[in-house]
């Protein structure tokens, strides 16, 4: 049997050992509580780019959670940083539920786990260690959706049980000749058309890449974004998401870099002539960069694809700096299936730990199967548009 020992309260932590396995689990209350030990973990973790420290601090900063954030720090029997697992704790179904942080923000949500571990750790050992987690934090259940099944190139421990979610993701891995990785992932009529493409874009004049680098360059890239979301959305009928509280300004935050530490989100943006006719953004660290957001300009300039022209530029420059995945995140869609070779699998993992969570994972589950066969649909997804455009022409 499992033994949780007393809680000892600290200033801004709440320790808790554990009574079986070789961890000690400690429970931070907010994420400032858990900042040193996350940023040490993230030298040497197998993660995503979207369980960066300053990814997730300046969403929480700019669109707070619906719960309360707690984050679980795990340690060895050495006293070496093992797991770091950041939660937002809150009610769904009738269960208190320690939710990932970013819901539908994010393309792929797992835990920091030290590398050494990560093929060490069991689905058994990992459901194990979650139900004492679960104890300590008092909930009924854990939710992770958009959990990747593979990750850097292992079974993900964390995934084992999960349903499939709505969408999977579409990624390329990268060589170091950009025009190589290129070459093997889109067909030589692709690259053909693109090529003309670039060429008939520069007709209307000169074509370069800017990064968001600093303010002023943040500023402009994101201008031409929310400007051409904007309008996207409108011709849609459909409601602007980057037009929610905190939405703007979270995306901003991230972008600027922040000393030595490189910006949470880069940004990049395709300038024609002096007009910024389409925008990437994506969260980044050393290994990937994935893509949160695509858009382009509705003019003239349209009809020569300058979001695809910006992808495959942006793919050369992740190359040339020695990453080894770019993703177009979470969706299907066809500019993705033309550029990315690689379909990476999604579940949604609900873990249960009482009574009450295994009724929250039936309703989850049920919830995930029913949304994943309606995207699965045409029609369905049809029906689906037609009733988003009129909720945002009533609620306009």
């Amino acid at each position: 049997m499992t033994t949780i020992a007393a809680a000892a309260y600290f200033p801004d932590r709440l320790s808790v050992q554990s009574g079986t396995g070789a961890f000690t689990i400690e429970i931070a209350d907010g994420l400032a509580a858990a900042e040193s030990a996350w940023r040490e973990l993230e030298r040497n973790a197998v993660m995503s780019p979207y369980g960066r420290y300053d990814w997730i601090a300046h969403l929480a900063r700019n669109v707070p959670p619906s719960g309360e954030i707690r984050v679980a720090v795990l340690r060895d029997a050495a006293g070496r940083l093992a797991v770091t697992m950041p939660l937002q704790v809150e009610r769904a179904f009738g269960a208190r539920v320690a939710a990932a942080i970013g819901g539908k923000h994010v393309n792929y949500n797992l835990p920091l786990i030290r590398s050494d571990l990560f093929p060490a750790l069991t689905p058994e050992r990992t459901r194990a260690l979650l139900r004492q987690i679960g104890q300590a934090l008092g909930v009924d259940a854990f939710a992770w959706p958009n959990m990747p099944t593979i990750w850097h190139g292992q079974p993900n421990p964390f995934a084992s049980g999960g349903r499939p979610s709505p969408s999977d993701a579409w990624s390329l891995p990268l060589e170091a000749d950009g025009d190589a990785t290129l070459a093997r992932s889109m067909s030589p009529e692709a690259r053909k058309k693109l090529r003309n493409k670039v060429r008939g874009l520069a007709k209307l004049g000169p074509v370069s890449i800017l990064e968001g680098r600093d303010p002023a360059s943040v500023d402009r890239i994101l201008d031409a974004f929310f400007q051409q979301k904007e309008t996207r959305f409108g011709e849609l009928g459909i409601a602007d998401p980057f037009a929610e509280p905190g939405m703007r300004a979270f995306i901003r935050a991230a972008a600027i870099p922040e000393g030595i530490e490189a910006p949470a989100i880069e940004l990049y943006g395709l300038v024609c002539g002096e007009r910024i006719v389409a925008v990437l953004g994506g969260a980044a660290d050393p290994h990937r960069l994935s893509g949160m957001f695509v858009s382009f300009e509705q003019g003239d300039a349209a009809k020569f694809s300058p979001g695809e022209i910006l992808v495959t530029d942006v793919i050369r420059l992740q190359c040339a700096r020695g990453r080894s995945v770019f993703d177009l995140g979470v969706g299907d869609a066809r500019y993705k299936r033309s550029i990315c070779d690689t379909v990476e699998a999604l579940v949604d993992v609900v873990v249960p730990v009482t009574g009450r969570g295994r009724i929250y994972a039936t309703l989850h589950g049920t919830a995930v199967d029913l949304k994943r066969r309606v995207k699965a649909s045409p029609r369905a997804m049809t029906m689906v548009g037609r009733a988003r455009r009129i909720k945002a022409t009533l609620r306009g």
